[in-house]
Formats: structure tokens, C-alpha cells, sequence
């Protein structure tokens, strides 16, 4: 009788445990989405937790090198692997650094690594303004390495410099490295001549400037801008390194941002806002706004490009801006720009748009709304628009 009782007990006590389970499991999935609309990737105004991406679904890659990079006549893959920097020559051969400081090449379908090298961890990896060249920043923050790989020969030359280099970018024309280093409670903004082994550092100006970022868009034009932030009242500068004229663009403005069209004097800049959102403005090189647009996105989301629209009956040559913007304008509207999105705490589901710059008209170029694409890194090619999608980190590209 004992025995039996014991028996008893011992299946009781293992159906309390499966009740048990059963309960915690059905009441854990009411209390994390159990059937209440998702927010998806969009943070609370104000919070900027870390969001791990969705993975994009797959789609048909593109063969290197395509005159008309197409999937289905207008969108594909370009590239395979990641990306966090990338060159298109006129061939359409791709160029492409990997989050891992891998440097390999696609053409024709065929990939070919070019530098094996394993570089951690990368900070900042840019491409000359040929492809020819590409500079590569890796390395504690405290204790960055540079280092410039030449494509052609696939070899590496370090570089050294006396002080802490707060940014550093390429020459819009030529080989040469711009850079502003801090040394002695000073900034010395100056530039270095990779293709000559022996060149020596020509100092351009010394600045009391600290954590700041450079441009170098046109020959007579560099831009230095404090690092953009809707929390801090920002400054953008224009340098003429002829000259030596330094001449203010934006002042005291919540998230500063620019970016310039290199065919004209026209820029682009954000203002934004504390409290969420903030407007983007067409403006002359000496900060004067032409006009606001209707659509609300980042610099680093958008391009100036002129050529042929295919949508006007006559094909009519026109000056566009070509942005992805947020599908879901309140993605941008309801958070702090750029903070959010820069720190990874914000992702955007985007459609792709050109807005002529001398009418505003606004038009749109490609819309995918079962597919995932967050943009950055927008480049025009042969009438293709390339840009690497930031929820897998590939290439991508949209036939003009």
C-alpha cells in the first residue's frame, strides 16, 4: 500500500510540473506579443536601445559588371559579401572592403579576394576617388592604426602620423590624404601625397577644433563639421585649402549635417530637432537655403546625380537629389536624428526618391514593400544607383 502510495505522489507531483510550464509558457506569450500590434524596430522617443535587424530576405544576385545592373528590369544584388565601404569602376566591376577588412573584387559573376588580410577592428575603411586606392583606419580610438592598400599592385603602406588624427578622408581629385591631427593642444589640419613615398605633411592651417569630421567634395572646397547630434547646437565649416578662407555654412545648429553636390553649390542640410524630427534644406555653398523639401531623411541617405530621367517623356536631362527615405516618415518624425539611427538603435524600411533640385518635384525611382531595405552609402554608376543596405550589409542596385 505504501508502495502505491508513493507511486501516487510521484505522478502527481510531475503533473504540477507540466501545469506548471504549460502556464508560465501561454502567460510569457501574452506579456511579449501575444497578439498586440509590434512596434517593430521603432524605439520609445527618446530611447535608443541597441536592435538587432531583421534578416532581409534573399533575392537574385546581379553578375558583376552587368552594363545595367537588373533584377527583373530594375533592382538586384550586386555583391554576395558584406560591405562596409565599395567602389563601381565604368565597368561595372566592384570593389568592396568586408566588415572583417577583407578587400575582394566582383566581376562577371567572379570574386576575387585582393587583400586576405584580417583587420580588427575596423573603424573607417574609403575608397580614393578612382578605386585605385583605399585608406583604412582600425584600431582602439586611443590608438588607431592607417594603413592604404593599392588595388593594382595588392600591397599595404602604413602610415604614421605625430598625434592623434581626429578624421581623415581623400582628395576629391588626386591621391593625396586630408587630415586633421591633434598635437600640443592644437589642431593641424594638413595633407599627405600617398603616391610619393618621400612627401612630406603640407600644413594647410591650425584650428581650435575638436571631434570633428572632414570633406573633401571639390578642389577648392573642404568642409569641416562638428560630429552631428540633435542633443548638441553644431557648426559646419567650408575651408578653401588655395585661399585659406574658412567661411561658416551652419552655426549653432541641432544636428548639423551636410553634404554637397560636386557639379554645383548646391548642399544639402539637416536641422534637427531634440524633441524628434527636424527638416532637410537644399542651400548654397555659403549656407543660404534654397528651399525645404517635403521628405524627411538624412544626408548620408541621399546623392546628387544629373542625367536622364526616364520618366519625362522627353528624357530631358535634370539636377536631382536621390534619397531613401523612410517609408514610415514617423521613423524619423517621432525620434532624435541622426542619434538614433548612427547608433544603430533605429532601422527604416525605405523608398527610393529623386527630387529635381531647381522645381522640388518629387517623384519616385523604386518602392519594395515585402523587402527590407535600409540605405546608406548611395552611389550613381552608369545611370545605376549602388547603396549597401544596412540590414545585411550587401550591395545593392536600382537601374535609372
Amino acid at each position: 500500500m505504501r508502495r502505491y502510495l508513493s507511486l501516487l505522489i510521484i505522478i502527481l507531483a510531475v503533473a504540477a510540473v507540466l501545469a506548471a510550464g504549460y502556464f508560465l509558457r501561454y502567460r510569457s506569450a501574452s506579456l511579449f506579443g501575444g497578439g498586440e500590434e509590434s512596434m517593430g524596430n521603432l524605439p520609445a522617443p527618446g530611447e535608443a536601445q541597441t536592435v538587432t535587424p531583421p534578416p532581409s530576405p534573399p533575392v537574385s544576385a546581379l553578375p558583376g559588371g552587368a552594363e545595367q545592373p537588373t533584377t527583373s528590369g530594375t533592382f538586384g544584388v550586386v555583391a554576395e559579401a558584406p560591405a562596409v565601404d565599395y567602389f563601381v569602376d565604368a565597368s561595372g566591376t566592384v570593389i568592396l572592403v568586408q566588415p572583417d577588412g577583407q578587400i575582394v573584387s566582383v566581376a562577371q559573376e567572379l570574386e576575387t579576394v585582393l587583400s586576405a588580410s584580417s583587420i580588427a577592428p575596423l573603424t573607417k575603411a574609403i575608397f580614393s576617388f578612382d578605386g585605385k586606392k583605399v585608406l583604412v583606419v582600425f584600431g582602439e580610438r586611443n590608438a588607431l592604426h592607417l594603413s592604404v592598400f593599392d588595388v593594382a599592385a595588392r600591397s599595404w603602406q602604413p602610415l604614421s602620423f605625430n598625434g592623434n588624427v581626429q578624421d581623415i578622408t581623400w582628395s576629391p581629385n588626386d591621391h593625396r590624404l586630408l587630415y586633421l591631427i591633434e598635437n600640443g593642444g592644437s589642431a593641424t589640419l594638413a595633407t599627405l601625397n600617398v603616391d610619393d613615398k618621400t612627401a612630406k605633411p603640407r600644413e594647410l592651417a591650425r584650428l581650435h577644433v575638436n571631434d570633428v569630421l572632414l570633406q573633401w567634395t571639390h578642389p577648392d572646397v573642404i568642409t569641416i563639421a562638428s560630429r552631428p547630434s540633435a542633443l548638441v547646437a553644431g557648426s559646419i565649416w567650408t575651408f578653401n585649402p588655395t585661399s585659406r578662407v574658412l567661411t561658416p555654412v551652419a552655426q549653432g545648429v541641432p544636428g548639423a549635417e551636410v553634404i554637397w553636390d560636386r557639379r554645383s553649390n548646391k548642399g544639402l542640410l539637416l536641422k534637427s530637432s531634440e524633441r524628434g524630427g527636424g527638416t532637410l534644406s537644399l542651400i548654397t555653398r555659403g549656407g543660404n537655403v534654397l528651399r525645404e523639401l517635403d521628405v524627411l531623411t538624412l544626408p548620408e541617405k541621399c546623392t546628387f546625380w544629373t542625367g536622364k530621367r526616364a520618366a519625362t517623356s522627353t528624357g530631358a536631362t535634370t539636377s536631382s537629389l536621390l534619397c531613401a527615405a523612410p517609408r514610415i516618415q514617423d521613423a524619423f518624425l517621432r525620434n532624435t536624428i541622426p542619434d538614433v539611427y548612427l547608433k544603430r538603435a533605429l532601422y527604416t524600411e525605405d523608398d527610393f526618391l529623386a527630387v529635381d533640385t531647381d522645381t522640388r518635384e518629387t517623384y519616385s525611382i523604386f518602392s519594395d514593400q515585402e523587402r527590407p531595405l535600409d540605405a546608406t552609402q548611395l552611389k550613381v554608376v552608369r545611370d545605376a544607383l549602388f547603396f549597401i543596405n544596412r540590414y545585411d550589409q550587401r550591395i545593392y542596385a536600382i537601374s535609372l
